[in-house]
């Protein structure tokens, strides 16, 4: 039985699935065909989680250990195997399940500035027909409730608490064993980036990967009847998934991303939520040793 030895495990919206992508590419790499599977965040715990979405999040997740097992099916002589579950990150219980199952495994962190992170996240999701709120104001003022209430998705804010969630990582792995960062690195010098994270992963760092495409982009549908089609279709969507070709779900994602219209977040919540994460953006500043001045801009 072959098990991973790296783990993707956060920040959603940051690039985890650009990441995901040019590593599967790598001659020397083995990835999960399933991007989050959730495992380590859901195993015997898909049941307390609810909200909008839950049940399309879990249907597409894996929860049964020998489901996860078998995703790493032929990965015999790769010298990194690895898969990326963003929910890993800011769910304690996940990580727990991850020292006690891999405690050597590598950890890759990948952060975005929170406030836009959030934003992306909801535009995301509301793209997906998985936030039902019409504006970002009103899902954030809803955010104490869908906490109370252990809600899948749409805990924007609480995702971005970086500081918090990496103490959490550290208290349970030496720092060695993680790597950490940010969405500006990935933006502005991939190839840099992807050098550095083979060195981590102890492969080529010669290989370089295709990266022409962008991968999940935000934004809102701008074709009325595509984005009906697309909102309305969440669940048979992931029912069909493992049916379909990943070169048909990449020409789908990119007749999708040709439709999709930006819309940046107002000024208003962008200076509320920027100070409001203040605090953890200037402790996650002293904890990773990184200049993240940029993120208190608002």
């Amino acid at each position: 039985m072959v098990l991973p030895n790296f783990l993707i495990i956060g920040s959603g919206r940051s690039g985890t699935t650009s990441l995901h992508s040019y590593l599967d590419a790598h001659p020397e790499v083995f990835m999960s065909g399933i991007k989050e599977t959730n495992f380590f965040a859901f195993e015997n715990r898909q049941h307390l989680y609810g909200g909008p979405g839950a049940k399309w999040l879990i249907k597409g997740s894996v929860s049964i250990r020998r489901d996860y097992e078998a995703l790493f099916d032929g990965a015999e002589g790769y010298k990194a195997i690895g898969e990326a579950s963003p929910r890993y990150l800011y769910t304690p219980e996940a990580l727990h399940n991850i020292k006690a199952t891999l405690p050597d495994a590598k950890l890759v962190v990948i952060l975005r500035n929170p406030v836009e992170r959030a934003y992306a996240s909801y535009v995301g999701m509301r793209r997906d027909g998985l936030e039902k709120c019409r504006s970002f104001r009103d899902a954030i003022a809803d955010q104490d409730r869908r906490i109370s209430e252990n809600w899948a998705l749409g805990r924007y804010i609480e995702v971005g608490y970086y500081s918090r969630h990496l103490k959490n990582v550290f208290d349970l792995f030496p720092r060695d064993q993680v790597k950490i960062y940010l969405y500006e690195d990935l933006r502005n010098d991939p190839v840099g980036l992807l050098q550095d994270l083979f060195g981590f992963l102890d492969v080529s760092q010669d290989f370089v990967p295709d990266m022409s495409e962008r991968k999940n982009e935000s934004g809102i549908i701008s074709n009325p009847v595509l984005r009906t089609i697309w909102t309305g279709s969440a669940m048979a969507r992931t029912m069909v998934r493992p049916y379909v070709p990943l070169q048909m779900r990449h020409m789908a994602g990119k007749l999708l991303v040709r439709n999709l219209k930006k819309t940046p977040i107002d000024d208003e919540m962008r200076c509320q939520l920027t100070k409001e994460l203040s605090p953890d953006i200037l402790s996650l500043q002293n904890l990773v040793q990184r200049d993240l001045s940029g993120w208190l801009v608002h």
